[in-house]
């Protein structure tokens, strides 16, 4: 039995007239025969005798009959014979799948897809452990991490009843695969929930309404730590929980936790204010008075006109009148100073921070130290065309090494191969350009001149010239 694709091959002898094995002088030549018509399947014939054929059948169908055909020339006398013939199936006994131990097995490559649903009886399929798609499955022992999404599961199918005690857990449950729709009222109870199977992930948003709860069905335990975010929660569920706090009529904060006071009432204003006799700063009754006294809301007076401050945090509005002197070094000021209105002396000492302008000539050679402007005081792109003045920069403002460099720059970097159009006005690159290729790279046909590109192919310009001239003329 043979079948399509497969290398058929065989052994044959030739003999002389006198049935002793004999080399022929022609041959021997095979050919594959189907059916009894020549097939243009290439035959192998390789050994001496005895001499071996091969062939790789072609598209064949069941029952076909195969035949090889030999021909050679012994002795002068042609001879010919059919050395082997056999029939063609699909399917050989030896493409069965057997186990080492005996048994026949299926080849699920070789087996058809149904058309339409087949039942199979009296079948019993032990485990299987991994399928697409199962329909009416009556009895389910165990579902991979992510199997149940929102999308399988029908409006009102969850019922208590449905659920052992510890059914669900949270790997079971796929991101987002428990919507409101899912549960029946009064579903989920307290014995279904394993310890921590709530996470913030199973729930899509508004997942879960009041008649999904039975009464007691939500233990500390069911939740998983951060498990209630603000999309699982309805959109009135805040305005419900500070409603109900504030209409109790009596709010106390226990121990002490918050307000530490003598025991007497300590008064809230509508506002939210909170109203109180401060009688002393740090034990000192004096300081508080003095405080009072000074921020008494008419006027302010703290210090008594001599505020000394370690530093000035944020930005000075204004000082308004002639500040005679700061004598000493200001630590610092931080933040922008608006403005200064009038004189000010003198500063002794150092100034940081941001000073909103300079007066006119305020900044002098004086003013700069040596080497205290060098390339980290400018910003990207701070010397621009405009910054320059005309004639900013001289001889004097070019350091030798600067001219050398701007030399050798022109002199040495290559320059991009152009030529002028005939008649146009010119660059040096494009000058340089067609005076070298002029006299390097030209070929003259009659009384025309064609200059090449540097690549020596390319056509840069052409000339025609005669015994008194020469003119370009593309």
């Amino acid at each position: 039995m043979v079948k399509t694709g497969q290398e058929w091959a065989g052994l044959f002898p030739t003999k002389d007239i006198t049935g002793a094995l004999a080399a022929p002088s022609v041959g021997p030549v095979g050919a594959l025969y189907v059916n009894g018509t020549v097939n243009a399947a290439s035959v192998t014939i390789s050994g001496a005798n005895p001499y071996k054929w091969t062939v790789t059948l072609p598209a064949l169908t069941a029952g076909d009959t195969v035949q090889m055909y030999i021909t050679a020339t012994i002795d002068g006398v042609a001879t010919a014979e059919v050395v082997w013939q056999d029939v063609s199936d699909t399917n050989r006994l030896s493409d069965i799948d057997i186990a080492a131990t005996g048994e026949v097995g299926l080849n699920f490559d070789n087996i058809k897809a149904a058309t339409a649903p087949t039942t199979l009886t009296n079948i019993t399929v032990p485990t299987v452990t991994t399928t697409g798609t199962a329909s009416a499955v009556t009895t389910l022992n165990g579902i991979a991490n992510d199997v149940i999404t929102a999308a399988s599961i029908n409006t009102g199918a969850f019922t208590a009843d449905a659920f052992a005690a510890d059914a669900i857990v949270a790997a079971t449950l796929a991101t987002g695969a428990i919507t409101a729709d899912a549960f029946a009222a009064d579903s989920i109870v307290a014995a279904t929930l394993a310890t921590g199977v709530i996470t913030a992930d199973a729930f899509a948003a508004d997942a879960i309404v009041a008649a999904t709860l039975a009464t007691g069905a939500l233990t500390a335990d069911a939740f998983a730590a951060d498990a209630i975010i603000a999309a699982t929660v309805a959109a009135d569920v805040g305005t419900e929980i500070g409603t109900a706090v504030w209409a109790t009529a009596a709010r106390t904060v226990t121990a002490a936790t918050n307000i530490t006071s003598t025991g007497a009432a300590v008064p809230i204003t509508t506002g939210g204010l909170v109203s109180a006799d401060v009688t002393a700063i740090s034990t000192d009754t004096t300081a508080a008075d003095n405080l009072e006294t000074a921020a008494d809301g008419g006027s302010y007076n703290l210090g008594g006109s001599a505020i000394i401050a370690a530093s000035v945090t944020g930005a000075v509005g204004s000082v308004t009148g002639s500040v005679g002197s700061v004598t000493g070094a200001v630590g610092s000021v931080t933040g922008a100073v608006g403005s200064v209105t009038g004189a000010v002396g003198s500063v002794t000492g150092n100034v940081t921070g941001s000073v909103g302008s300079v007066a006119t000539g305020g900044i002098t050679a004086a003013s700069i130290a040596d080497g205290a402007i060098d390339a980290a005081t400018f910003a990207a792109g701070a010397i621009n065309a405009a910054a320059i003045a005309t004639n900013a920069i001289d001889d004097d403002a070019l350091a030798a090494d600067a001219v050398t460099a701007i030399v050798t720059g022109v002199l040495t970097t290559a320059m991009t191969e152009a030529y002028a159009a005939d008649g146009a006005a010119m660059t040096l690159a494009q000058a340089l350009y067609e005076i070298t290729q002029f006299h390097n790279e030209r070929t003259v046909a009659a009384t025309t001149v064609t200059v090449k590109k540097r690549d020596g192919t390319t056509t840069a310009y052409t000339l025609t010239y005669d015994s008194d001239s020469i003119t370009r003329t593309t």
